[in-house]
């Protein structure tokens, strides 16, 4: 004798549209009236499809990348960091130890072990003699004031890495030109907080062209917020 198929027994979900479609229903039940079969079926298919949760609650990566930007404290840490391609990525952590200012942060070169092996005998300073190995680990400077005000609540719910692309170079007068490429770094925010972007972007973004390097150039990739910063920054997809 066959076995009977198993009857499957469909529940109605939780989902806004299954709510609003068993509001539908139930409506037309109290009225006494029939519904179309168009609707009908439109109701059925909200009533008993399961909504994929995977899309809703995953994480979505939000990154900024902040070019033209510089590292200070040259001169008193006395550490170059390498100049290499790829550029290296600085971790940038704040100062715990600065009780003076509680935005205040360093900016790192990474750990020994994340560094290649053949370039642990490298030189990046050549006027110090310093090799890469004797230098990893160690702060090589702090984030600019303007600039640390800011960071200090994103690194809360993200991190923020610092990239090599120059030579350090003098910070008084006389300035670098303005398409110079030397002391540059570029700075990579890269965050998962869903709140951080109601709560921070805007008081961010609105100071950014008053305090930003006393308005040297600097562009600001944003490709999450292109819809609402398009007319105003330069951006890139």
């Amino acid at each position: 004798m066959p076995c009977k198929k198993k009857k499957v027994v469909q529940r109605a979900h939780s989902s806004p549209a299954q709510k609003s479609a068993k509001a539908v229903s139930n409506k037309y039940k109290l009225k006494g009236k029939r519904m179309s079969p168009r609707k009908k079926m439109a109701v059925r298919r909200a009533l008993y499809s399961k909504p994929d949760e995977s899309i809703v609650l995953a994480p979505t990566k939000k990154e900024m990348v902040l070019r033209y930007s510089v590292i200070n404290g040259y001169h008193f840490f006395q550490t170059r960091p390498p100049n290499f391609t790829p550029p290296t990525q600085l971790l940038v952590q704040p100062e715990y130890t600065n009780i003076h200012d509680e935005c205040a942060s360093l900016v790192w070169l990474p750990e020994l072990d994340f560094i290649p092996n053949h370039m642990h005998s490298l030189l990046p300073d050549e006027k110090r003699q310093l090799k890469l190995q004797d230098v990893a680990g160690l702060p090589i400077g702090h984030v600019p004031r303007n600039l640390a005000g800011f960071f200090r609540p994103l690194m809360e719910s993200g991190h923020i890495v610092a990239a090599v692309t120059g030579e350090p170079v003098p910070s008084l007068p006389s300035w670098p030109a303005l398409k110079e490429e030397g002391g540059v770094y570029c700075f990579r925010v890269i965050t998962i907080s869903h709140i951080l972007i109601l709560k921070y972007n805007i008081i961010y973004f609105q100071n950014c062209s008053k305090v930003f390097l006393k308005g040297r150039p600097w562009n600001l990739f944003c490709s999450y917020l292109e819809y609402f910063f398009a007319s105003v920054f330069d951006y890139k997809q």
